[in-house]
């Protein structure tokens, strides 16, 4: 279960562009309802034209809601900044409830009082119950479709996107000039809420991680990587170090010294850093991506 959590918990891009992905719904379930004529239905007159149309304003509205409508709404939910796998999955998931409810309530009840004559089909057996059931998992699989595809290939161009911005990155970290420290700077004194203390070279730190109500200073020390334990918060460590701009916070459980990054490597799920003597890899979260890449730079 942890594991299944934490991936759910994954970062997941936001919709940069609904109508895109509510035409693309809309041009699926045309074609489906042309090529595979479900729910019993021949489109071959104009009755059957007119419920075609009908259907497109169905999916239009049933996607419109929860892309457009609800992020406008709730927008605390709906920050891209907090955006997870999991958010997508249950917005996916409303989205598909919201076309069946449409769908059933528009055969079962409006189609009917059109006078058109139809059918409705059920492959679970007789009564209406069984309809219904028919009818939703009809509805389901038009609308799970468009939302497996639209999932592929958002997280396909996640991935380029990422691996482009990483290879201009490695190319500006191999060119970039480390920063140096005044002679006035050359030692800092980290402090926590009790006596204990670190201190060091500041270029000797190679990143700082939280540790629940701890921090855990990794640095270097004649040559080998040691770490000391602070009982302190990250916003406290930040402001102890903010005389120096080769820090910089890149998720909400580290900073890392831009001095020792050795790589930067973007998968879909973002990106994660490579430091000098660092075995771990370093995540980057969504929040500190661009003060990232602008620091670099």
């Amino acid at each position: 279960m942890s594991m299944i959590y934490k991936y759910l918990s994954h970062p997941y891009p936001q919709y940069g562009k609904p109508w895109q992905i509510i035409a693309s719904s809309v041009v699926f379930v045309v074609l489906v309802l042309i090529v595979f004529e479900p729910f019993h239905y021949r489109l071959d007159s104009i009755f059957q034209f007119w419920i075609l149309i009908h259907f497109v304003l169905i999916t239009v509205f049933g996607t419109a809601v929860p892309l457009i409508l609800f992020p406008k709404v709730f927008k605390g939910f709906y920050a891209p900044d907090k955006w997870t796998i999991g958010k997508h999955i249950a917005n996916n998931l409303l989205f598909v409830l919201l076309l069946s409810i449409e769908i059933i309530v528009y055969e079962q009840i409006l189609l009917p009082g059109l006078n058109i004559e139809h059918t409705s089909i059920s492959f679970l057996g007789e009564g209406y119950t069984r309809i219904i059931l028919t009818d939703l998992l009809v509805a389901f699989a038009i609308a799970v479709a468009p939302i497996g595809f639209t999932f592929v290939l958002t997280r396909i161009a996640v991935l380029n996107q990422n691996l482009q911005d990483a290879l201009v990155l490695n190319n500006v970290l191999s060119d970039r000039i480390k920063s140096e420290i005044r002679e006035d700077e050359q030692t800092v004194t980290l402090t926590g809420s009790t006596k204990e203390q670190l201190k060091t070279n500041p270029d000797n730190i190679l990143y700082i991680e939280a540790a629940d109500n701890y921090m855990d200073i990794y640095y270097l020390e004649e040559g080998e990587v040691k770490h000391k334990l602070l009982r302190s918060t990250i916003k406290q460590i930040e402001e102890q170090l903010k005389n120096y701009g080769f820090f910089v916070r890149c998720h909400r459980a580290y900073i890392i010294n831009m001095n020792h990054i050795d790589s930067i490597e973007g998968n879909a799920k973002g990106y994660k850093l490579q430091l000098l003597n660092v075995s771990k890899e370093i995540p980057v979260s969504r929040t500190y991506i661009q003060v990232l890449k602008e620091r670099i730079m």
